[in-house]
């Protein structure tokens, strides 16, 4: 979003435009412009991509821990958490799918040793119980959840879904009461890590299916938010 500044006439006396602030579109690198503006100021950064709007922000560790914290009043928290000790050896750590209570438990820059299905199959659980009466289900916490995972991760996500709610006659309800209530959140990745093939694989860029993306740089946290329902979040 751009606004016109005072234009001045060839006499150097300067001509207010009281016409308010318009949005004005440039190309890939930002050369042309369409309209005639006569100087332009940068009020408001708004990133279009094709198809659609997302708003970017970027936030200290102090702006990213008040989001979540605010997203924590709607929203159960999974993302990779680091576990000190807990690896082979008692020297080595861990980074495994938890449910959090503060952003700076969440690890975005290290490989998670487990996987992110775990949010939506876990090890163990208990289905139902019975008696020699009645047979009853187990209460599952259904509350909504975000689900931090990397781009590889949402198209292994993907193929789940068509497994278990895609594949047959009957969708796993199990699995689809779980999954009608958890949404994503893309953590970026900065390079490949050891033993990755995403880039072969074309699963390294992810376009849609997540609420905002996440990218941890330079001790600031970049935020693209394709969801406006959390926007006001940030």
């Amino acid at each position: 979003r751009w606004e016109h500044s005072p234009q001045r006439n060839p006499g150097g006396s300067a001509k207010r435009e009281d016409a308010p602030a318009r949005l004005f579109r440039c190309d890939g690198r930002a050369q042309r412009f369409e309209g005639s503006p006569v100087r332009l100021r940068i009020t408001e950064l708004i990133l279009i991509p094709k198809g659609g709007i997302f708003m970017g922000y970027i936030l200290t560790e102090e702006g990213f821990q008040a989001a979540l914290k605010e997203l924590r009043k709607e929203y159960r928290l999974f993302a990779p958490v680091r576990k000190k000790g807990a690896g082979r050896f008692l020297d080595i750590d861990t980074v495994i799918y938890d449910e959090v209570g503060e952003g700076g438990e969440i690890e975005l820059e290290a490989k998670s040793d487990y996987s992110a299905k775990e949010a939506l199959t876990p090890l163990s659980e208990t289905l139902f119980f019975f008696t020699e009466e009645q047979c009853k289900e187990a209460d599952v916490d259904l509350r909504p959840a975000l689900v931090f995972l990397r781009s590889c991760d949402l198209q292994a996500m993907k193929r789940l879904d068509q497994m278990y709610l895609g594949n047959g006659r009957e969708n796993d309800w199990f699995y689809q009461r779980r999954r009608e209530k958890i949404q994503y959140v893309l953590i970026g990745c900065s390079h490949s890590f050891d033993n990755c093939f995403c880039v072969d694989m074309k699963s390294n860029i992810t376009k849609d299916g997540y609420v905002f993306s996440v990218d941890k740089a330079d001790g600031q946290y970049r935020v693209n938010v394709l969801e406006t329902a959390v926007d006001p979040v940030f």
